[in-house]
């Protein structure tokens, strides 16, 4: 680790934005890009390595991603996120998720849209996500509030695009998008579902509101 810290120290002392592509794709070479991720999450960790993790070294290997075309469903796949379910959540490469997003896509209101869809695809299937966004707001204790507010922000977005495909009740959920009935959902399901449920009455309240409004 601390020989690799000297290298990305010699990346970022006055090299051109060319030859720090070229010393990038050196440390990711040898380390491999398993190792050199683990070591930006370790020094993000760590005061006095933070700000090389966060900005220089991070936006070299964004850089580099990009030049070797890879999408953020590689990097998704790279990080090995599947496997921790929600508490991918709580995790660094959530961050390095976002990061490659913005850097690829700078429009900030497909933002959300990618994300949406880099997550469904990677855990398999959009009534995965939704599991798993419902399972963060449900066990809200091991999450802080950036990471809740994350996870509702996305549900709200796929349980949209949800509705905007025609999904607008839950027994159209369950047979659409859970593939199951109702009396055999499991409870991780039925829950996934409930949050729906509340997403429709929300918006059918805000329409409703909405009319009354305008009726005056």
């Amino acid at each position: 680790m601390a020989e690799m810290w000297k290298q990305v120290e010699a990346i970022n002392n006055g090299r051109t934005a060319e030859k720090q592509m070229i010393l990038t794709r050196s440390l990711m070479k040898k380390y491999g890009d398993d190792a050199l991720l683990r070591a930006i999450r370790k020094a993000y960790n760590v005061a006095e390595t933070k700000a090389v993790a966060t900005s220089d070294l991070e936006t070299q290997l964004f850089s580099t991603w990009w030049s070797e075309r890879k999408s953020v469903d590689d990097v998704f796949e790279l990080l090995k996120m599947k496997n921790l379910q929600e508490e991918v959540f709580n995790s660094r490469g959530m961050q390095v998720i976002d990061g490659y997003i913005s850097a690829v896509e700078p429009q900030t209101r497909r933002h959300g849209m990618m994300l949406t869809g880099v997550l469904s695809r990677g855990f398999k299937g959009e009534d995965k996500l939704a599991i798993i966004l419902t399972n963060v707001k449900v066990n809200g204790e091991r999450f802080d509030d950036a990471a809740k507010t994350k996870a509702t922000g996305l549900q709200n977005r796929l349980f949209q695009q949800w509705w905007h495909e025609g999904v607008d009740s839950t027994s159209k959920a369950y047979t659409t998008k859970f593939n199951v009935a109702e009396r055999a959902a499991s409870d991780a399901q039925i829950r996934a579902v409930s949050n729906f449920e509340e997403f429709l009455t929300a918006k059918m309240n805000n329409a409703a509101n909405v009319a009354r409004r305008r009726r005056k």
